[in-house]
């Protein structure tokens, strides 16, 4: 059970769940958040889409050798995508 829920507001208009505890810096070898967050700011609320959100969850390195599965939540549709990962990285 989460110690600090996140919850969506006026101000923001997407939620971000990595591996590791909101409240806690991942470790240096795995930010996977900050990349998201800076990804996911760019595309912007305006241009965002399913297909958007997939791109940022297949870039480095949001998406690298650790992944193993990546979830895309479509809840005004109630869509989900799993793809299991075989994914081999192109680290940059």
């Amino acid at each position: 059970q989460s110690i600090q829920p996140l919850y969506l507001d006026n101000n923001t208009w997407y939620l971000l769940q990595t591996n590791y505890d909101h409240w806690e810096d991942p470790p240096v070898f795995d930010d996977r958040r900050k990349y998201g967050l800076r990804y996911v700011n760019a595309i912007g609320a305006q241009n965002a889409s399913l297909s958007a959100v997939n791109d940022v969850l297949s870039m480095w390195p949001v998406r690298n050798d650790d992944t193993s599965q990546t979830i895309l939540m479509d809840p005004l549709n109630s869509k989900w995508t799993f793809y299991i990962d075989n994914f081999v990285g192109n680290k940059k």
